[in-house]
């Protein structure tokens, strides 16, 4: 058996880090799909009141989901250009945290929890740079 080289080490646990980034920001762009399609069945099955503005917050939740699923792919590609698009997304998520703690909801944890997890591994040496990972 071989010994472990530092470089190997770095590479194993960058590869490690890009797969828990890359689930985190999928997990963000579901809930966000998620939110966009109850929207639409809210839409069909209750009188909604501003039908204009459900249908336009549906697509625009759809199209931020789309955006958030093609970062994904880049991340999991080792993208350096994944990085800009997680970090405004994860600035935006965390006013929305903040919001959320102030009104006292378990939730702003929680997104306050997968915005730091987030950026911290967008920032890790090694996860995203322009090369296929390595293995």
């Amino acid at each position: 058996m071989a010994p472990v080289s530092e470089s190997t080490s770095g590479d194993v646990r960058a590869a490690v880090i890009r797969r828990i980034l890359a689930s985190t920001v999928a997990v963000e762009a579901l809930v966000v799909g998620g939110y966009g399609v109850s929207l639409i069945v809210g839409f069909r099955t209750q009188k909604a009141t501003e039908p204009g503005a459900a249908i336009a917050l549906a697509a625009c939740a759809g199209v931020i989901c789309a955006g958030l699923l093609i970062v994904v792919r880049a991340t999991s590609r080792a993208r350096r250009a994944a990085r800009a698009p997680i970090i405004v997304w994860q600035i935006l998520q965390a006013a929305l945290a903040k919001e959320a703690l102030a009104a006292g909801s378990f939730w702003g944890i929680l997104l306050l929890v997968l915005s730091v997890v987030a950026l911290v591994g967008t920032f890790w040496p090694g996860v995203l740079h322009d090369g296929a990972p390595a293995g």
